[in-house]
């Protein structure tokens, strides 16, 4: 996935005229980090600030610490942040816990109403808290086995010269849409955008 979520979080409900992104990596080492971030830096506008925090690995325990070491930098309570972006679900889920047990009430009053977004977008974990308010959105990142088998038979075959690269588009969940008017009818009403 090349889009590291950034078409989501430049959608009109999270930044629509500019702000700034807590955005959490996965570990170093890992190409699938590599490339979401090159793809978060390819999308993103000028107009959107980010402060990255790298985690050690793609646990919620690593973005808790992650977060949770951010959070004891005198710097980090002075920031405005937006919007939480993590490189998966489960770094998403120890960001927003982080912010939850570190920080003093009237910090976590405002950052835990923060949208928190994920990526990858399984049914179990991340579909799923998103259905429940945890999550304000996930990308889904399709499975691409199929895809793969579908080429591999094609070449075997003979009948279609297989690209060097194929990209698999991955969906916002919810669809962005559905989001922008989720985001919408909260502010209007006055009440929290990041709740479900």
């Amino acid at each position: 996935m090349r889009s590291g979520g950034f078409k989501v979080v430049n959608s009109p409900p999270f930044c629509p005229g500019g702000g700034s992104v807590l955005y959490i990596q996965g570990p170093s080492y890992s190409m699938v980090t590599e490339r979401r971030t090159a793809g978060m830096l390819e999308t993103k506008p000028g107009s959107i600030n980010v402060r990255v925090l790298k985690s050690v690995n793609w646990t919620e325990d690593a973005g808790f610490h992650a977060v949770a070491s951010w959070l004891r930098l005198f710097t980090a309570h002075q920031e405005h942040i937006d919007v939480v972006q993590a490189q998966n679900d489960f770094l998403a889920m120890g960001a927003r816990r982080a912010i939850e047990e570190q920080m003093t009430r009237p910090e976590r009053d405002h950052k835990s109403r923060l949208p928190f977004l994920g990526v990858d977008g399984l049914p179990g974990t991340g579909q799923a808290w998103v259905r429940q308010g945890i999550l304000a959105a996930s990308i889904i990142v399709p499975p691409i086995t199929s895809h793969a088998l579908e080429a591999l038979v094609a070449a075997i075959k003979g009948r279609v010269r297989q690209p060097e690269r194929t990209l698999i588009a991955p969906e916002s969940f919810p669809d962005l849409d559905r989001l922008a008017a989720k985001f919408a009818a909260r502010r209007t009403a006055g009440g929290d955008p990041a709740s479900s």
